[in-house]
């Protein structure tokens, strides 16, 4: 939310801010940022794809 000027210290971004850092952190961990840029997001977002699709060919 680093695009939006306060969005990460509203209300609502705090929430999400909570929703979704343990899960990126995972990512954070293993990814480091590279020139100050995280693509973390991009490697979560790419895992949580996956994991869809493999629960929906299960079901």
């Amino acid at each position: 939310m680093s695009w939006l000027p306060g969005a990460a210290t509203s209300k609502l971004g705090v929430f999400i801010g909570r929703m979704v850092d343990p899960f990126l952190g995972i990512f954070d961990r293993f990814i480091p940022p590279i020139l100050g840029i995280s693509f973390s997001p991009i490697f979560a977002f790419i895992v949580l794809d996956l994991l869809a699709r493999f629960i929906g060919m299960i079901f």
